[in-house]
């Protein structure tokens, strides 16, 4: 359903589709999502909502779907997101995108995500993140690419040992701190 005009969508759309795994709709024109994905949907672990018109609130829908693997939420205005809406699924999120969604502000230190291995924060206005990915100990790929960053405190990645992919480009960057990749010694 990617690429088409869909406003909304009806979760009875999805009625009989219990052994369905994922859901793509992306590059619509979506302002809300359906309020029981969880019901409709036990076995979802891939859902794709990239190039909507969503905000945080939206996602609440999220939050009692259990097996979320990948999540794209791209290109939405989300602004700012407490990582509480993938409580249900932290046990098996591995990948998420929230590229382009307007974030001034997100925080996964009350919800650690010890699958998760790839976040994509690129295009967002992260410019002073300092903790907020600390709970991220597994994380191996992270792009905080276009996000105005002027400075990197020493305490973001201090925690992320296991990142082997970093990328930091199209940021105002002028330095780096003395130490500041001394707990990744798998970067490439």
């Amino acid at each position: 359903l990617d690429q088409n005009l869909l406003t909304d969508i009806s979760i009875e759309f999805f009625s009989n589709t219990t052994t369905l795994t994922a859901v793509s709709l992306q590059g619509n024109a979506l302002t809300r999502l359906p309020t029981d994905w969880a019901s409709y949907l036990p076995n979802l672990e891939q859902i794709y909502l990239s190039a909507n018109k969503l905000g945080v609130r939206d996602l609440d829908s999220l939050a009692n779907l259990t097996i979320l693997v990948d999540v794209a939420l791209g290109a939405n205005n989300l602004q700012g997101l407490d990582a509480t809406i993938f409580k249900a699924s932290a046990s098996s999120l591995n990948t998420l995108d929230l590229s382009y969604c307007n974030l001034t502000y997100i925080d996964f230190r009350a919800t650690p995500l010890p699958q998760l291995h790839n976040l994509n924060l690129a295009g967002n206005e992260l410019h002073n993140l300092q903790s907020e990915l600390s709970t991220l100990g597994n994380l191996t790929q992270l792009d905080l690419s276009s996000n105005g960053m002027t400075s990197i405190n020493l305490s973001l990645l201090k925690n992320l040992s296991a990142l082997t992919v970093l990328s930091l480009q199209d940021n105002r960057l002028t330095s780096f701190p003395a130490g500041l990749f001394s707990a990744q010694s798998q970067l490439q």
